[in-house]
């Protein structure tokens, strides 16, 4: 019996480490197209960057840090490219939020900034007067600035 759990406990592990493997090759597969698009100059199509924008709000929405760094770097080198839907802005929001780390939550900050969602935007406007760590203050301020 306790062989068993222990073998079943392996297996969810490979699982789950396959899948957090699976993820993360679509993040550089995504890496791939946004950054051939701007290097070629030529536009994403709609259903490419509909794609692109589950795949990225599935990454920021997962609970491996990994992925959401990932993400989150992803759209601060290419939020020009891409247009993202609500969900992934939504799930920066959260990351800006909810994280324990600072550092994540700037990163957030950042991102979405480098997204220019006129939702996530606001939303920083309106929580920048709120927010209690100095350098995400800047951060924030700085974003707006250049948006």
């Amino acid at each position: 019996m306790k062989a068993q759990r222990i073998v079943s406990g392996l297996a969810l592990a490979i699982f789950l480490t396959a899948n957090a493997a699976a993820a993360d090759g679509s993040l550089e597969h995504i890496h791939s197209v946004l950054k051939d698009a701007r290097t070629q100059g030529t536009a994403i199509s709609a259903s490419a960057s509909a794609r692109i924008s589950e795949s990225l709000a599935e990454a920021l929405a997962s609970d491996h840090r990994g992925l959401e760094t990932g993400a989150l770097r992803l759209v601060i080198a290419y939020g020009d490219v891409v247009s993202l839907n609500r969900t992934a802005v939504i799930e920066m929001v959260r990351l800006y939020r909810d994280d324990e780390d600072e550092n994540v939550r700037q990163m957030a900050v950042v991102a979405l900034g480098a997204a220019g969602d006129e939702w996530g935007l606001d939303f920083l406007e309106r929580s920048e007067a709120f927010e209690d760590v100095r350098r995400i203050r800047h951060t924030i301020r700085a974003v707006l600035a250049q948006s």
